[in-house]
Formats: structure tokens, C-alpha cells, sequence
């Protein structure tokens, strides 16, 4: 599916998947859906130098024209999502893509990135919170 036939609904699925993906990690989200020039993790990694937060942000680029598919971390984002998460995050939207369900593949690796950036909550022994 090229990208510009996504429909008001999918760009409306695709928006909350990424707003909740940022609430739940703590970490701005972008998504570039739509042509890269040139090689793509270059063309990537130009793209993400634009965006608001890059030391922080959870970027994913995808070309559906030429089937190509980046993710890239920020600084600050590396020591909460490992490149193992973002390699399984792009695991599951790969399989989607090639059921032809390109939202719904975007939307899962979203989740994906989102529950492996998650950041955690300190629980510590003295916390009243845990005393039964």
C-alpha cells in the first residue's frame, strides 16, 4: 500500500498509537511514513536529525514503496530499549507488511518499542506503598 492511501481512520489509528506508545515509554515517538531518498539508513538518520527531540526520541522511518523499514534511537532512549527490542519490534511489522497490513504492522511495533522502552517504576524495601 503506498502511503498516501492511508485513510482519515488509519492516520487517526496511527496518531494514538504513537501518543499512547509516548505516555506509556515516557519518550517522544515519530514516524515518517513515506518516501526515503538515497540509502535508507542515511536517509533515516537525516530525518531524524529534524525531529523536536532527537536525544530522546523513538523514530521509525518506513518506505512501503520500497519495502524498507528504520528504526532509530535516540541517545537517551538506548538505555531503556536495547537493540534486540527494536529488532523485534521490526520482526512484527515485517510480518505484517507482508500480509499487506502496513497500519496494523506499524501500530504493533509501536507497542513493541513502546513496552521495551517502558520506563520502570523504582520500588524501594522502605516504600509504605509495599508494606502489607
Amino acid at each position: 500500500m503506498p502511503s498516501g492511501d492511508l485513510t482519515p481512520n488509519q492516520i487517526d489509528d496511527l496518531t494514538t498509537a504513537l501518543q499512547v506508545a509516548e505516555q506509556e515509554s515516557g519518550f517522544p515517538f515519530a514516524l515518517h511514513l513515506g518516501p526515503l531518498a538515497g540509502e535508507p539508513r542515511p536517509a533515516a538518520l537525516e530525518l531524524f536529525k529534524q525531529v523536536a527531540e532527537p536525544d530522546s526520541t523513538i523514530f521509525i522511518a518506513c518506505d512501503p514503496d520500497r519495502r524498507v523499514l528504520e528504526i532509530v534511537l535516540g541517545r537517551s532512549v538506548r538505555g531503556w530499549l536495547t537493540d534486540q527490542q527494536a529488532a523485534l519490534a521490526a520482526t512484527a511489522m515485517v510480518a505484517a507488511f507482508r500480509e499487506g497490513e502496513l497500519v496494523d504492522g506499524l501500530i504493533q511495533g509501536i507497542q513493541v518499542l513502546a513496552l521495551g522502552a517502558r520506563h520502570q517504576p523504582v520500588v524501594h524495601a522502605d516504600d509504605p506503598a509495599i508494606e502489607g
